[in-house]
């Protein structure tokens, strides 16, 4: 009887073409190649979900992973729309789309650069790039990164409290602490690096996480908690100090 061995593997670029890498020990069979996920049009099923809207929309823009070429099979598609009249998210698995009159998103630039002024910064056009690069001039002041940064200051007294009754008895500190920590020094270098007029990808992040603990395991509770796995208290003390430290001394700076 023919014995039969499945895999699921993505279709890769090889050459002018597309094809699927397969086993050395497989060389000589034969395999029968089953489409089993179209790959996306993200341009087309963009537009798709938007249709009704189109007449209202100034400008599409793609951001997050998927902006900074780090987006895995299992990324969202995160999606930015600039409006006339319509404010409001739509969510269509995978893609995640908010969407944002021109006004709201001038009055909310002014008052606060985040959420929207690094999607801004990273943001590829569909529609519309005169208006994103409108946007991507918006001045950094201490105005708009003033609310920003009484947030990181509270979350630290907060993280440092716990640090340090963790640190009383002895063991390591939670994923929760890790979250919280590794949220506000992304938040801190992506500020530094939107002020040199770069953008911040996720090795350079785990580049400064390492250099400044010597491990990742602050990035993996950080994970466990965003991707709402269970959670561990595998934090060492020393590595939540050191990230506490350095956010501190960083958020003066701001």
């Amino acid at each position: 009887m023919l014995s039969q061995e499945t895999l699921t593997k993505p279709i890769v670029k090889l050459g002018n073409s597309a094809g699927v890498l397969l086993p050395r020990a497989w060389l000589g069979g034969q395999a029968k190649i089953q489409l089993t996920e179209k790959p996306k049009n993200i341009k087309a099923d963009i537009l798709r979900i938007l249709e009704a809207h189109l007449e209202d929309i100034k400008g599409i823009y793609i951001t997050g992973s998927h902006a900074r070429n780090e987006a895995t099979p299992d990324s969202d598609v995160d999606v930015l729309v600039i409006t006339e009249k319509t404010s409001k998210p739509i969510k269509q698995d995978p893609y995640e789309m908010i969407l944002i009159t021109k006004e709201e998103l001038e009055e909310e630039l002014e008052e606060d650069l985040f959420p929207l002024y690094p999607m801004i910064a990273e943001a590829k056009a569909i529609l519309n790039r005169d208006l994103l690069q409108r946007y991507k001039k918006t001045k950094i002041t201490k105005k708009n990164l003033r609310r920003k940064k009484e947030m990181i200051i509270s979350a630290l007294k907060i993280t440092k409290g716990f640090i340090e009754m963790d640190k009383e008895d002895a063991c390591n500190t939670g994923d929760s602490i890790a979250y919280s920590l590794i949220l506000n020094l992304r938040t801190i270098e992506i500020i530094k690096a939107l002020k040199r007029k770069e953008i911040l990808t996720k090795k350079t992040l785990l580049q400064k996480i390492k250099t400044l603990t010597g491990s990742t395991e602050a990035y993996q509770g950080y994970l466990r908690i965003k991707n709402q796995k269970k959670e561990k208290g595998s934090l060492p003390i020393k590595e939540a100090e050191a990230l506490q430290a350095y956010i501190e001394k960083e958020v003066r700076n701001i």
